[in-house]
């Protein structure tokens, strides 16, 4: 609240250049739509459409066209003398694979013989030799110095000792192990042998009484010789 005369010189003071509404729900005020245009009477600047590239990017730009050029363009395929002279090498090895071949299907010769080295005869002479010189039911002791999984071959080449000695001198077997595994290996080549397997296929070697498992024992080559020298 204030005088009425504040409220006559604010009256006054307003410019006769505002307009006075005379329609709508504005009308009788005074100066409340400008009387001057609204917004700028300037014009906006005209913006270039052309791109404003530098010259080294105009010339990256005609490079990567002249690539794009190229890729598409066909060439012709070049052939060297050295896929000719491979082509040639291949043909010649077939055709003497071939007539070795046929040679050898003419001439029967579809066994080839197995070359046995000397030390490896002495090795099984020296092994046949020792079997023979066993005193019939003596005491022989067997030691399981491999692994699992080497039991398929080692078996393969223990087992027709073992039968051949068996069948020759008829001794009293004993196992003893330098693996904890031992113990189940040496059934295995038991069982995979003719010597633990009833009358008549088999030898009728029994647990207990005609062979004997220990099972383990430490101490290696060492524990061994040990062993043989105090046998408990």
């Amino acid at each position: 609240m204030r005088p009425v005369e504040a409220a006559l010189n604010d009256v006054s003071a307003i410019s006769v250049d505002q307009n006075t509404e005379k329609e709508g729900p504005l009308a009788g005020l005074r100066g409340v739509i400008p009387f001057a245009p609204i917004g700028s009477a300037q014009r906006p600047k005209t913006i270039s459409l052309k791109l404003q590239a530098t010259e080294e990017q105009q010339t990256t730009a005609a490079l990567l066209e002249q690539i794009l050029v190229s890729e598409t363009t066909a060439h012709p395929l070049k052939t060297t003398s050295f896929v000719v002279s491979q082509r040639i090498l291949r043909w010649s090895l077939t055709g003497l694979f071939l007539v070795v071949l046929g040679v050898m299907i003419g001439l029967g010769s579809q066994i080839m013989p197995i070359l046995v080295s000397p030390p490896q005869m002495t090795d099984i002479s020296n092994m046949a030799n020792t079997i023979q010189n066993i005193p019939e039911s003596a005491p022989v002791l067997v030691v399981i110095d491999y692994e699992p999984a080497l039991s398929s071959e080692l078996e393969a080449a223990a087992g027709p000792l073992l039968d051949q000695l068996v069948v020759a001198r008829k001794p009293n077997l004993t196992f003893i192990s330098n693996s904890p595994n031992g113990s189940a290996l040496a059934e295995r080549l038991m069982t995979n042998t003719k010597l633990n397997q009833s009358a008549p296929t088999g030898l009728g070697y029994q647990l207990g009484l005609q062979y004997f498992n220990i099972g383990y024992l430490p101490g290696g080559s060492a524990g061994v010789q040990g062993f043989v020298a105090q046998p408990r």
